[in-house]
């Protein structure tokens, strides 16, 4: 049977994404991630480990870029 899922921010597949932080130094940490996708029009979810630096850097300034 097919279906028409129409055009769905959830369809497959997802993207990798290139999150970009700033270290302490104010130098650039950047970090491909593929656990990630579109979950509305204007946002996106992050789905990172704790341990990984650029965890660090959104926690600390509060913000990607």
């Amino acid at each position: 049977m097919l279906k028409d899922l129409g055009v769905k921010p959830y369809t497959f597949p997802m993207p990798v994404l290139m999150i970009s932080t700033y270290n302490e130094d104010g130098t650039v940490d950047v970090m491909n991630m593929a656990w990630g996708g579109v979950c509305a029009e204007n946002m996106v979810a992050l789905n990172i480990d704790e341990d990984h630096k650029t965890s660090e850097n959104i926690k600390r300034t509060g913000r990607s870029h």
